[in-house]
């Protein structure tokens, strides 16, 4: 890859979102534009090279509320039940923009862009229908305000954006088959592969489990109290998209977590943490929220209440061959970033 790789994977998401330049406008490293009501931003970061490869974070987000007050307890905790079931999506408290946005990222580079792009595109699709039917219910149980806003030159657009069919008219049906990523030769190649890399990985019919080292100067460092865990299921249905994968990394929770802070306060940070990264290369299509693991037998969990977990959902409709593994590797590398975040106390203290 030559020079900036930013713009062009910018321009390259405004052909693939078939964008109206009436209703967008365009930025250096990227545009907004405004599917119906509320504003989509697209930003391209720095280029910057990881394990050797050039490339560049590209992130999507949608606006859903308008923080007129501080967050309160009573948002953080429903955006965390929000973010149980992503629609390829985070969701992250902006205090700086004054907004709850949908947010979602990917470490881009040319080679594979063709492959990549096309999945960020349909998760801004996704973003764009969610802002469109949940604000409102949103708004009603937290509180907070819609975030709609208008073109500043264009106005209020009339009709929602043709794209927006997409989810009704491709993403759900392709939900309503078997899940395209119970492929028992990939979740067997990627066990093996995070096993190369220093993890406790089984894979099982419907996915597979794994542990990453969490807790420093452990004397087991894949115990279930020093480790983090991966629960990768490929038969459960998303509520509103269907057949797809879910990703859950599970924190260990209990003395590794700092004390005195509420548990969906940690998941709000580490949000703040991974979005606010302008390097952080690991795919980024769900967010970090509460949740409770699963009793396993293969790799023990210590029972508990939900801990911090991060969730990512890939509907049907996203597969392509690799994605699973791609994705199951990423959760590896975003365990060992956590685990650095909470060795360092980096902004969680």
């Amino acid at each position: 890859m030559t020079g900036d790789p930013g713009p062009s994977l910018a321009d390259q998401l405004f052909s693939a979102l078939m964008v109206d330049p009436e209703w967008s406008v365009r930025e250096a490293r990227g545009f907004v534009w405004w599917p119906h009501r509320f504003a989509q931003r697209v930003m391209a970061g720095e280029g910057f090279e990881d394990e050797g490869v050039a490339g560049c974070r590209v992130r999507v987000e949608t606006d859903l509320l308008a923080l007129d007050r501080s967050p309160t307890p009573e948002l953080e905790a429903t955006l965390a039940d929000l973010a149980r079931h992503p629609p390829m999506a985070g969701v992250r408290i902006d205090e700086e923009s004054r907004k709850v946005t949908l947010v979602s990222s990917l470490f881009v580079h040319e080679a594979l862009a063709p492959f990549f792009v096309p999945r960020l595109a349909v998760a801004a699709v996704l973003q764009a229908t969610y802002a469109e039917l949940g604000a409102e219910t949103l708004a009603r149980a937290t509180g907070f305000p819609p975030a709609a806003e208008t073109h500043p030159s264009s106005g209020a657009r009339p009709h929602p954006d043709g794209l927006l069919r997409l989810t009704a008219e491709r993403v759900l049906p392709a939900g309503d088959g078997p899940s395209r990523y119970a492929e028992a030769g990939e979740l067997l190649s990627s066990a093996v592969e995070l096993r190369a890399r220093g993890a406790k990985a089984v894979a099982r019919p419907d996915g597979l489990n794994a542990r990453f080292p969490f807790a420093a100067n452990a004397g087991d460092p894949l115990a279930p109290g020093n480790s983090s865990l991966l629960e990768v299921r490929a038969g459960e249905s998303h509520p509103e998209l269907g057949r797809g994968v879910f990703l859950r990394l599970f924190l260990p929770g209990g003395s590794a977590l700092p004390e005195g802070r509420p548990a969906t306060s940690v998941a709000r940070r580490l949000n703040e943490l991974e979005h606010g990264d302008g390097h952080f290369a690991c795919q980024s299509f769900g967010g970090w929220t509460l949740e409770s693991s699963e009793p396993e037998t293969d790799l023990p969990v210590a029972p508990g209440p939900p801990r911090p977990c991060h969730v990512t959902f890939l509907p049907n409709y996203v597969h392509v061959e690799g994605a699973l593994r791609n994705a199951v590797l990423d959760a590896g590398r975003r365990a060992l970033w956590a685990a650095h975040v909470f060795a360092h106390r980096r902004g969680m203290s």
